[in-house]
C-alpha cells in the first residue's frame, strides 16, 4: 500500500515541471516573433532614410550642377560621389550618360525611379539639360557606437 502511493505521488510530481517548460518555451517564441518583426521595421525605416537622404542630395546636387559652370561640373559630381559614397549620374536630354561615378541605371531602373516606386533603387532629379540619378544605398553599420 505504502509504494502504491509513493509511485502514485510519483506520477503527479512528472507533470509538476510541465508547466515552468511550456511558460520559458512561450517566453522564448514571443522574443523570437519580437525580434524578428522589430528587425524588419528597422530595415523599412533605413530604406526609407536613405531614401529619403538620397532625395535630399539628388536635388541639392541638381541645383548647384545647375549653377555650376559645365567645365566644372565633372568635378562637382566626383567630389559629391566621393564624399557620400553613392552612384552618381548625370543624363542628358536625349537620356544618354553625361557624366557617371559609379554604377548608371539600367531603363528599367530609370523608369522605375522616374515614377518615384517605393521599391526603386534610384532617385532621380531634374537638373541643367537632363537628370541627374542617384543610387539609393543604406548606411554601412558603424564600428564605433560610443558617440
Amino acid at each position: 500500500m505504502r509504494s502504491r502511493t509513493a509511485l502514485e505521488r510519483r506520477r503527479r510530481l512528472s507533470f509538476l515541471p510541465l508547466a515552468p517548460v511550456a511558460v520559458v518555451l512561450l517566453g522564448i517564441a514571443a522574443a523570437v516573433v519580437v525580434a524578428w518583426v522589430g528587425l524588419g521595421e528597422l530595415e523599412r525605416q533605413g530604406r526609407g532614410a536613405a531614401r529619403d537622404s538620397a532625395k535630399l542630395l539628388c536635388s541639392t546636387l541638381a541645383a548647384r550642377l545647375a549653377a555650376t559652370d559645365p567645365r566644372v561640373q565633372a568635378s562637382v559630381v566626383e567630389r559629391t560621389a566621393a564624399r557620400s559614397r553613392l552612384d552618381v549620374t548625370l543624363l542628358g536630354a536625349d537620356g544618354s550618360v553625361v557624366l557617371r561615378h559609379g554604377a548608371a541605371p539600367t531603363p528599367a531602373e530609370l523608369e522605375a525611379a522616374e515614377r518615384d516606386h517605393v521599391d526603386a533603387s534610384w532617385v532621380v532629379a531634374p537638373s541643367a539639360g537632363g537628370q541627374l540619378v542617384i543610387r539609393i544605398r543604406a548606411a554601412p553599420a558603424r564600428s564605433d557606437r560610443s558617440s
